[in-house]
């Protein structure tokens, strides 16, 4: 008994800590959804519903695959057992995801882009003990993880996508799965270039783009009571983004460099949560006399400015080799909880390298041209983040790592 109750204890401490500072409400289940795991976008505090031409795009906006001119791979990790300090050991989170376009030659236009994506939160075990000091055994809380199989496509400046996931939640000897779907849209046809040869979808001189998703729309999660389900953390984001660059060739022609290499881009996002996982009131909130459906986000008051989540990013590339990134995550004003964080990225662009080497010619080989005109992209990327923490007392901030490879 001693061994249940300190499982279930340390569980629920570990649900409804996390939860209040990456998913605002901590209601829902599978909150895990909500971790900061994809290197690059932990950085800008996942403010990444109109980021486009990035395979992480998959774990908050599909429409931003769309874009994507080659196959991508990206891996990140993060150590959590950080946050709790001495709490407990073992925990961590990962992320997997690979796309790539797709295009038989059987029609004029593409058949866009598919990508299969994975994360998983392994919650460690814990030590438990007597009404003393005394260890009398070890528990392992089991893992939880979601599966994403996503599709893109573009038409003309308006992008969309779609996500089927499979999520699997444990909690000890618990555990349950659900089925959900993500729905999102991107458009970018405000966007400016200086040269019109130039005019690639996902990269302009002067650009916005604006987002909208609605993530983990499906079944809920049902643990030890068939009478108690909870709802997947739905989400209603909307957002935009502010893109630039300074190419090369504008100012270095006679080295003839590739049309995206530039001296230094920019990225600033910006986006509004809105949390729209309960929609009305339960007999059990009607029964609550302390109950307020307008603090808990009942229905329309989930887009009640105290309920909204602010998420802020800036990011900015020199020499599309050094990334450096910053965010800020506004939380709802009842947890008056914000937070700051921070990261860079190292790309080894061997395309544009290569590119650069190459003699310029009037005539270009089928290699020139692979590498020079076409602009494809085949880089090694390394990113750090510097993640938020929680108000423990001996927790530390983690830090997610990861890598991505485009081809």
């Amino acid at each position: 008994m001693r061994r249940i109750l300190a499982a279930l204890l340390f569980a629920v401490q570990f649900s409804v800590t996390v939860s209040a500072t990456y998913a605002a409400t901590g209601r829902t289940a599978a909150q895990f959804l909500n971790l900061p795991t994809d290197s690059r976008s932990a950085a800008l505090a996942d403010s990444f519903t109109a980021m486009s031409g990035d395979i992480g795009c998959i774990f908050f906006n599909p429409s931003g695959l769309a874009t994507m001119e080659e196959a991508q791979l990206t891996a990140g990790y993060m150590d959590y057992s950080v946050l709790f300090g001495e709490a407990s050991e073992g925990m961590y989170a990962l992320s997997w995801a690979a796309g790539a376009p797709v295009d038989l030659g059987l029609t004029d236009l593409p058949l866009g882009v598919i990508a299969l994506g994975l994360q998983v939160m392994d919650q460690g075990s814990m030590i438990v003990t007597a009404n003393d000091p005394t260890p009398i055994g070890e528990v392992d809380l089991g893992t939880n993880w979601a599966l994403t199989l996503s599709y893109a496509q573009q038409f003309s400046d308006l992008s969309a996508g779609l996500n089927l996931k499979v999520i699997h939640q444990q909690l000890w000897t618990e555990s349950d799965d659900a089925f959900a779907v993500d729905l999102g849209v991107q458009y970018s046809g405000l966007q400016y270039f200086i040269d019109r040869k130039d005019a690639r979808v996902n990269d302009p001189d002067l650009g916005l783009r604006l987002g909208v998703v609605l993530q983990n729309l499906g079944t809920g999660i049902q643990m030890t009571d068939e009478y108690q389900t909870q709802e997947l953390p739905r989400q209603l984001v909307f957002g935009a983004s502010i893109d630039g660059c300074v190419r090369l060739r504008y100012f270095a022609p006679q080295l003839n460099p590739p049309v995206g290499l530039a001296l230094f881009r920019f990225h600033l996002t910006g986006e509004l949560v809105a949390y729209v996982d309960k929609l009305t009131e339960t007999a059990e909130d009607r029964a609550n006399p302390y109950f307020d459906k307008r603090k808990a986000g009942v229905g329309r008051y989930a887009f009640s400015r105290d309920n909204l989540e602010e998420r802020l990013g800036a990011e900015v590339w020199f020499f599309d080799t050094l990334a450096l990134r910053v965010g800020h995550l506004g939380t709802p004003d009842y947890l008056s909880d914000s937070k700051v964080v921070y990261g860079f990225g190292l790309r080894f662009p061997f395309s544009h390298l290569v590119a650069l080497a190459l003699p310029k010619q009037q005539e270009l080989t089928a290699f020139d041209w692979l590498y020079r005109e076409t602009d494809r992209q085949i880089f090694v990327e390394m990113d750090y983040a510097r993640n938020q923490g929680l108000n423990i007392p001996g927790g530390g901030r983690p830090t997610t790592i990861g890598i991505r490879i485009g081809i």
